[in-house]
């Protein structure tokens, strides 16, 4: 980390390939920093399209080698000169082809030349020093790139665009005229007029109260980028694995007839209503079960503990199971979101007593043969995992909260926390500066450590 930080720091002329290695239509190389216009006139067939450059353009011509002028591709380049652009430097984009040759000779080019390699997120670091982003909308930036699903798409998107920033910028206003307030009652502490200055409870409530409400929103943030984790739960030959597959509209797990196929947990990922989930396909539970059975019983109630969702899945055939449904594992799963899915609707001509309870109770038939309920268990599980999502958080307009933006916020949260009236005024002061230096440092007033910049721009990949 060290000597990344140590390098972010370098400003010189940068280049890394932006496009995955490999073949491809076309390849696409960033390259940032002061000078970079100069470099390219030794590379570029037409140098004196570097002259004079006002506004972003677009240039079209071959790179060549700056020492024997051989050609080696056909390029259109994508000119921003300073002020504008992603880093607020001198940046060129090269679109060249993307074969593989082709990538490897380019690197050689840029870098005899005198561009250096950058460092992984170092674009965005610059970016963030020239104030083209913001702490958190460069985290936003990480999330739009590692975003998992069309939700977490979205609010990644919502966070580049600085709704984060608003809601923290309206936090530190506050924090602002606190400050103020707790000022004037230092420069008036031994002055007449200190019994007419009451100590601001109510302001100092009102910041705790809306740093919490945003920090609910990591919460939502760690569900929503890791998937929501649902498990199928269900006595060996009920139905798992084929709803699983079902789910999955793919034959991952094993179907047969036989009992115990699914001896260890299977785990694949799917996007439901816009939502990543993790599906998970159990051996089935089973009291008696011994050797490899046994284990993979305890496996699956070690990942049902862990679970977001429950889906039990019992089979109409299995009348003693029905009538039960409270064994052991259920009772510690009751805390969490359960459906019931009452499978193989199609070998029974009515259903029980006991299912038609069930059923009242929202469990759901379902039949692997007739596909009948699918489409119903799909709808209730949306409804479980946002009924999750929701519970989860005090704000119906999510965010997706990073773990630098979350520090920063309970840093300042812990500081407000220490305020009460029985604290000397000094001390008071003294904690709202460290809140504000906080938030400061996400919005861009202050200046980061060089730790929390290494943290997170070294978690970007080369290029970004």
């Amino acid at each position: 980390m060290q000597t990344s930080a140590q390098t972010y720091f370098d400003f010189s002329p940068i280049y890394a390939l932006a496009t995955p290695y490999g073949t491809s239509a076309i390849a696409v190389f960033r390259t940032s920093g002061k000078g970079t216009f100069a470099l390219f006139k030794k590379i570029f067939s037409s140098p004196s399209a570097f002259e004079n450059i006002t506004k972003p353009s677009l240039k079209y011509g071959f790179i060549k080698d700056s020492l024997t002028a051989e050609k080696v591709d056909e390029v259109v380049l994508s000119v921003y000169p300073e002020g504008h652009g992603y880093t607020k430097e001198e940046a060129v984009e090269i679109s060249t082809h993307g074969s593989v040759a082709v990538i490897k000779r380019m690197g050689e080019v840029l870098k005899a030349a005198g561009f250096r390699k950058a460092e992984g997120g170092e674009f965005s670091f610059r970016a963030f020093k020239n104030g083209t982003l913001t702490l958190s909308e460069a985290e936003a930036v990480l999330d739009i790139i590692e975003s998992t699903s069309d939700k977490t798409r979205t609010l990644a998107l919502k966070s580049r665009s600085g709704f984060i920033d608003k809601r923290i910028a309206a936090i530190y206003e506050r924090l602002l005229s606190l400050s103020a307030l707790l000022e004037l009652q230092l420069d008036y502490s031994e002055d007449e007029f200190d019994e007419d200055i009451s100590f601001p409870q109510g302001e100092v409530d009102a910041i705790k109260k809306d740093l919490k409400s945003l920090l609910q929103n990591y919460k939502v943030s760690t569900i929503l980028k890791g998937g929501v984790n649902v498990v199928l739960l269900g006595v060996a030959n009920a139905g798992k694995s084929t709803l699983f597959n079902a789910l999955l509209k793919e034959n991952r797990s094993i179907v047969s007839a036989e009992k115990g196929t699914t001896r260890d947990f299977i785990k694949e990922s799917i996007e439901l209503f816009g939502t990543l989930v993790n599906l998970y396909d159990t051996a089935g539970l089973n009291s008696d079960a011994v050797g490899v059975e046994k284990i993979g019983v305890s496996r699956t109630v070690k990942i049902a503990k862990s679970a977001d969702v429950i889906v039990r899945v019992v089979s109409l055939t299995d009348k003693k199971t029905i009538k039960v449904m409270a064994n052991d594992l259920c009772k510690k799963t009751s805390n969490k979101p359960t459906l019931v899915v009452l499978s193989k609707s199609d070998r029974v001509k009515g259903v029980s007593k006991d299912a038609g309870k069930l059923i009242e109770d929202g469990a759901i038939l379902y039949s692997a043969i007739t596909k009948d309920g699918l489409d119903r268990v799909c709808d209730a599980l949306s409804s479980l995992i946002k009924d999750k999502i929701i519970a989860t958080s005090d704000d119906s307009e999510f965010l997706l909260l990073s773990q630098t933006t979350k520090s920063a916020l309970e840093k300042a949260l812990s500081e407000i926390d220490t305020l009460t009236p029985s604290v000397p005024i000094e001390s008071s002061t003294e904690a709202v500066k460290e809140a504000l230096f906080s938030l400061g440092a996400i919005l861009g007033k202050e200046n980061p450590t060089d730790e929390v910049l290494d943290t997170l721009f070294s978690r970007f990949c080369v290029g970004k």
